[in-house]
């Protein structure tokens, strides 16, 4: 259901998903691209304009990304994209006679949109979050993974995050997604933003190590992620990340030294280090 959403026009909204695709980032550079837009100097066209709400959002900056939607629902009052940036931008400013106000405005009905800010849901900051995370999630149950649109995905878990900064779930979902770009400093700087406290550490530190694993020399990487296991003390998940590492890299006794060590580690796991260790 969520993917029919994301693709099609719900109601009498237009989406603007089609646009995104089109006129797709070449090379994912959100910041470059807003490098010289001036939203008071220069009049842009309708999907020039979408392209900039969806990089205000992914660059967190969501007083620019309201300022944008704003400048498009005043010729568009039903772009799907722009209404769920200002719900959202009100949202996080605590407006929510304004989001009422707006909602009751507006009597199209949209599902997309009723499902993230469900009438449940709607003070509720973890809520719509999860909501957005959701959408984002789903739409890798397609099969074919080449049809993924980043500038979409990037988008949706965006406004995850910035609604609840504190939705690590979020933050690291959105590490990946770049991580997948081979934007590995972006994805970098997002794992390591999460803190030792979250439920969502040891997931980043995977992910930091699988990070070092691809984009790094043999040398920097071994290094990083050794340094990672001493940080997590010795995590299996890490572990196993290096032990793999040294198989890519046909250092084949390293790699099996490792993996007799983790068959010890975790009973659960072991057909998987058998074979990886055969």
């Amino acid at each position: 259901n969520f993917i029919l959403f994301l693709s099609l026009p719900l109601g009498a909204f237009s989406s603007s998903s089609f646009l995104v695709s089109q006129f797709a980032f070449k090379n994912y550079d959100y910041l470059d691209s807003l490098e010289k837009f001036d939203k008071n100097e220069v009049i842009y066209l309708d999907d020039e304009l979408i392209n900039k709400l969806i990089a205000a959002v992914i660059t967190e900056d969501l007083t620019l990304a309201n300022d944008i939607a704003e400048n498009i629902l005043l010729n568009d009052e039903k772009n799907q994209e722009a209404y769920i940036v200002r719900l959202s931008y009100l949202h996080v400013n605590k407006k929510f006679n304004e989001i009422n106000q707006l909602r009751k405005n507006n009597k199209e009905k949209n599902e997309l949109i009723d499902f993230i800010f469900s009438n449940e849901a709607k003070n509720n900051t973890n809520a719509i979050s999860n909501s957005l995370i959701d959408i984002v999630v789903s739409s890798f149950s397609t099969p074919d993974k080449r049809s993924l649109n980043y500038n979409f995905l990037l988008f949706y878990i965006s406004l995850g995050k910035l609604i609840d900064p504190e939705n690590d779930r979020a933050a690291l979902i959105k590490g990946e997604l770049f991580q997948n770009l081979k934007k590995d400093e972006i994805a970098k700087s997002i794992f390591k933003s999460i803190s030792k406290n979250s439920p969502y550490y040891i997931e980043a530190q995977k992910s930091l190590a699988y990070n070092y694993s691809t984009f790094l020399t043999f040398e920097e990487a071994e290094k990083e992620i050794n340094l990672l296991l001493k940080n997590t003390e010795q995590n299996y998940f890490i572990k196993k990340v290096l032990a793999d590492f040294y198989r890519y890299n046909k250092r084949y006794d390293l790699a099996i030294s490792i993996y007799n060590e983790l068959i010890n580690e975790n009973k659960d796991d072991l057909w998987n280090i058998y074979y990886m260790r055969g």
